[in-house]
């Protein structure tokens, strides 16, 4: 049976560590930017399975890049379908970000593709969160 996994950014609009102080927080309480929220809240509806990558590819080489790309490939084989979801026009996921998901779709080939509106993303009986985030 096929399984998918919608996959996207973190939000560069998040609480500041005063706002959050010692606890911890859930990804969808900490980040607050308007679309981020709208992608976390329709997947949630949507009750599919979800995942954001939080390190911004600007602050890594090239070779972190890389790194990072195979990180987030290796954390998927249990997914047929993983779907991108994003804005890829805006300012925020630029050339950096693009590289990132060129390098993550060559290495997942054809289980890979990108989507841009959140009526692509197709409801499921059950959901959950997966972390894409490399220890």
């Amino acid at each position: 049976m096929p399984r998918t996994i919608y996959i996207t950014h973190c939000s560069k609009n998040k609480k500041t560590p005063d706002e959050i102080g010692s606890r911890l927080v859930a990804v969808d309480e900490l980040h607050t930017g308007k679309t981020f929220r709208r992608f976390i809240s329709t997947y949630c509806q949507r009750r599919v399975d979800w995942a954001i990558y939080d390190k911004h590819p600007n602050e890594l080489s090239d070779m972190e890049l890389e790194n990072y790309a195979w990180q987030i490939a290796a954390r998927l084989p249990p997914f047929t379908d993983i779907v991108s979801c994003g804005n890829f026009d805006s300012s925020y996921l630029n050339a950096t970000h693009q590289e990132l998901l060129a390098k993550v779709a060559l290495l997942l080939r054809d289980r890979f593709r990108q989507i841009t509106h959140l009526n692509e993303i197709h409801w499921r009986t059950c959901g959950e969160r997966t972390n894409l985030h490399a220890n």
